[in-house]
Parts: structure tokens; C-alpha cells; sequence
């Protein structure tokens, strides 16, 4: 047995390596490589462009941020468990057409909630032919991405429904709630839920484990079907809801808003955010500071006169870059160990 006083010696660099273990992870975790990001952009854009931070473009980066932070939500639950979705834009594209059709038989908020559960219905077709029949989702939404788009087409016969006569639908994109624009107000909301489902129950511990290892997660009794199920119809909700945003801003709906645009920037920045490609890593707080950063490094190059047509340039290059970076700091994190 050793003296006390060599058992003590020991305990201050013990200390002093764990407390540098715990700096180095925090500077190299997600969220503070993401809020720091956001903050140097904002230095930087209020210097080189001053109308920046006037009130209304503050507003339109955050409801910009809000609408894409849908889709991005929508791309980070199905990562979470190992899986991807494709198909975020063709799914939102065939619900709001599907809701629109009703645009001449009924009123705009049954046409918001027929939308809704279009998307769960979409989302939960997706979700049943990767998990019942264990088709690689890669190849499931690659498919569906092209028959929902072909779907929304045939449906509304490539015509536009405007939405000029539906003014609930107009309100859910251009007005303010509680001060804050209504996008904003409802992606905070569903924020709020999707943390407490994720973190704080028995269903989000679950999710988690099947990303990370889902043979031990089924040995372990997790039912693992279930779980990517629901996973893949809160993808399909959510991204109809932002959908739902953009579509009111729009003041239409058409058959054209699919593609891969929505399906890049919710994966951009869901892995900006710190999602895993591989599953079981990954924040839908991280994510939401993503999607802000995300808007506002937009704005930034809009107001710098670059214009819309480098946003997908710049989507590109983005999800680019931060594979890379996040990679490498994954390769560094599991060298230590």
C-alpha cells in the first residue's frame, strides 16, 4: 500500500491533465467552433457591411435562418441514427402540393394541416421501406426524391396555386409573433420539443444508441425499426413545415420548389452543426446556431453584391470544407484515446 503523501502527489496532475482534457474537447467541440464562427461573421459583416445590422435585415436573418433550420433539423434526426435523407425537398414539395390542390374546396388552414400530415405520410413511407425491409436509405430517398418530385408535378399538372386569397397561410411567413417573426417563434418551439424528446427521455437515449451501434442497440432490446420510423416522419414533418415558410413568403406553391437545393443546405449545415454521417453524434441546438450562422453568412455575401447566384456555389464548397474539417477533428479525437 502506498504512503498517503505519494497517493496525494499525484492527484494535481491528474487534475491538470483532465482539466486540459476538458479545454481541449470544449475548444474543439461542435458548438464552439459553430458560435464562434457566428461571431467572427458578425464582427466582420458589420464592419465591411454597415446595413447589416439594421432591424430588418436583422429580422430576415433570422426568419431565412428559422426556414432553413428546418430543413436542417430534418436532416439531423435521420443522421442521428445512421441514416440519410435525400429526399427533404421532394417530400416538402409533394406535401404543399398535395395541401395546395384543396386551395379551391376549403380554407388555407385545412390546407396547412393537410400538408402536415402529407409530410408524415411521406416521411413515414421512407421510413417503412429502410427499416422494414432494411434498404439502404441512401438508395430509398434517392428514389423517392425522384418519384415525390415527378408525383408533385403530374398532381398539379406544373401549375403554380398562388395564394393570395389564404391569409392565414401569407401570416405563418411575413408577420411577427411575440415580436420575432413567425417562423422564428415556431422553429424555437419545435426546437424546444425535439431537445427535451432527444435528451431528456427514454426514446431519445435510444435514438442515439442505434446511430452509434445499432447491433448492440438491438441486442440491448432497443427496437430499432421504431426508432428510424419515427425518426424519418419528424424528417418529413419538418421539412413541410419549412416549407410551409418559404411557400407563405413566396405568397404560391408550386411543383418547382424541389430539387437538391433543400436537401444540400439541410445536410450542410446539420453536419456543420456537428451531425454525423456515420449516426449517434450530433445536437439540434448545434444545429439551430448552424442555421443562423448559415443565414447570416448569406446576407453577408448578398449585401456584399455577389448576389443569389453564389449561394449554391458557396453551398457546395461549404459541405465541402466542413466534411473535411470535422473529419479531421473526429480522426484527431479518436487518436487520443
Amino acid at each position: 500500500m502506498k504512503p498517503e503523501s505519494l497517493v496525494n502527489s499525484e492527484h494535481p496532475c491528474k487534475q491538470l491533465q483532465n482539466r486540459k482534457g476538458l479545454i481541449r474537447r470544449a475548444l474543439t467541440s461542435s458548438l464552439f467552433i459553430v458560435t464562434s464562427l457566428f461571431i467572427i461573421i458578425l464582427i466582420l459583416g458589420s464592419v465591411f457591411t454597415p446595413n447589416m445590422l439594421q432591424s430588418h435585415n436583422l429580422l430576415n436573418i433570422a426568419r431565412n435562418g428559422a426556414i432553413t433550420g428546418m430543413f436542417a433539423l430534418a436532416a439531423t434526426v435521420v443522421l442521428l441514427v445512421g441514416e440519410i435523407d435525400l429526399s427533404l425537398g421532394a417530400t416538402m414539395v409533394l406535401a404543399l402540393i398535395l395541401g395546395g390542390m384543396l386551395n379551391d374546396v376549403t380554407n388555407d388552414v385545412v390546407m396547412i394541416i393537410a400538408s402536415l400530415l402529407a409530410g408524415l405520410a411521406l416521411g413515414f413511407v421512407n421510413g417503412f421501406l429502410v427499416a422494414k425491409f432494411r434498404i439502404k436509405s441512401l438508395m430509398v430517398t434517392l428514389g423517392a426524391m425522384s418519384l415525390y418530385t415527378g408525383l408533385a408535378y403530374v398532381i398539379s399538372r406544373g401549375r403554380v396555386v398562388l395564394l393570395w386569397n389564404a391569409p392565414n397561410y401569407r401570416w405563418m411567413g411575413r408577420e411577427l409573433l411575440l415580436g420575432m417573426p413567425v417562423p422564428v417563434v415556431f422553429f424555437l418551439a419545435i426546437l424546444i420539443i425535439m431537445y427535451i424528446l432527444l435528451t431528456k427521455t427514454k426514446f431519445g437515449k435510444e435514438a442515439y444508441y442505434t446511430g452509434a451501434n445499432p447491433l448492440a442497440a438491438w441486442m440491448s432490446g432497443v427496437n430499432i425499426r421504431r426508432i428510424k420510423l419515427v425518426m424519418f416522419m419528424l424528417s418529413g414533418l419538418c421539412a413541410t413545415l419549412g416549407g410551409l415558410f418559404q411557400a407563405a413568403l413566396l405568397s404560391e406553391v408550386g411543383p418547382f420548389y424541389g430539387g437538391a437545393g433543400h436537401e444540400m443546405t439541410g445536410l450542410s449545415i446539420a453536419i456543420f452543426g456537428g451531425a454525423s454521417l456515420s449516426g449517434g453524434k450530433g445536437s439540434v441546438l448545434c444545429t439551430a446556431v448552424a442555421a443562423l450562422t448559415f443565414s447570416l453568412l448569406l446576407n453577408v455575401l448578398i449585401l456584399s453584391g455577389l448576389g443569389t447566384y453564389m449561394e449554391m456555389v458557396f453551398k457546395g464548397f461549404f459541405l465541402i470544407v466542413i466534411v473535411i474539417v470535422f473529419q479531421y477533428l473526429e480522426t484527431k479525437r479518436y487518436s487520443r484515446i
